[in-house]
């Protein structure tokens, strides 16, 4: 979720650039239901978001309009305090830290409501390089001493298929 974005108004005939920078940070308490004498866990959750990339626009008619162009984007996570639902063990004590890289084509349809007022949604491809850094990996379905103290780094690539699902307000300059 991108908290603010910007596009400018033009940098050429049809071409924009665009921006957009967000993030959220949440604590909570986790109650163990697998265990009768289990404690609570707090869990703390905090990622960023940040995207930069040019559009290109088009005209339908005076309010009517498409867009089409690229994003570059990064999204950072870390996540302290897991509890036995998570991962069938816990290590509480070691964050998970994710980061991923994407290129994000992406189109869009928009109806300007003011010269500076536009209503908008937009579909993307979105390809991706993420990593992931002491995840806990179990071998065993119960928790035992050598569940708990493995820990990996993982990498993975991919792409996936941004569906339209919300209607932005932007304010253009």
């Amino acid at each position: 979720p991108y908290v603010l974005t910007f596009k400018s108004k033009k940098i050429n005939k049809d071409v924009a650039f665009r921006a957009g920078i967000g993030g959220n940070y949440k604590e909570e308490n986790i109650m163990d239901n697998n265990q009768i004498d289990a404690e609570d866990t707090k869990r703390i959750q905090s990622s960023f978001f940040l995207r930069m990339g040019m559009e290109k626009r088009k005209l339908v008619s005076k309010r009517w309009g498409y867009y089409y162009g690229v994003d570059v984007s990064f999204f950072g996570s870390k996540t302290k305090g897991f509890s036995q639902l998570d991962f069938n063990f816990g290590d509480g004590d070691t964050p998970v830290k994710t980061r991923t890289f994407s290129l994000n084509p992406l189109f869009g349809v928009q109806f300007r409501l003011t010269p500076y007022l536009v209503l908008q949604t937009e579909t993307a491809v979105s390809f991706y390089h993420g990593t992931a850094s002491h995840v806990p990996v179990s071998f065993f379905p119960a928790p035992t001493p050598i569940s708990q103290s493995i820990l990996n780094d993982i990498s993975q690539y991919g792409a996936t298929l941004i569906v339209p699902n919300i209607l932005n307000l932007m304010l253009e300059f």
